[in-house]
C-alpha cells in the first residue's frame, strides 16, 4: 500500500519561499539597471529589495 502525503499550506509555502525570494530579487535588479541605463532613479522599494538604501543611491552620479 502506499501512503499519501498530506501538504498543507505553511509547508507549501515554506517550500516555495526561496525562489519566490529569488525571483523578487532578479525582478527588483532589472528594474533598477533599467532605469539606470535610462538615466531615471530607480524606485525606492526595488534599491531595498536590493539592499541598497535609497539616500545613499542618491548620492551616487548615475
Amino acid at each position: 500500500m502506499s501512503a499519501a502525503i498530506a501538504v498543507t499550506a505553511p509547508q507549501f509555502r515554506n517550500f516555495f519561499a526561496p525562489v519566490v525570494s529569488a525571483v523578487k530579487v532578479v525582478r527588483a535588479a532589472i528594474a533598477v539597471s533599467s532605469a539606470v541605463e535610462r538615466n531615471l532613479r530607480p524606485a525606492d522599494v526595488d534599491l531595498r529589495e536590493l539592499g541598497i538604501a535609497p539616500t545613499a543611491f542618491a548620492s551616487i552620479k548615475y
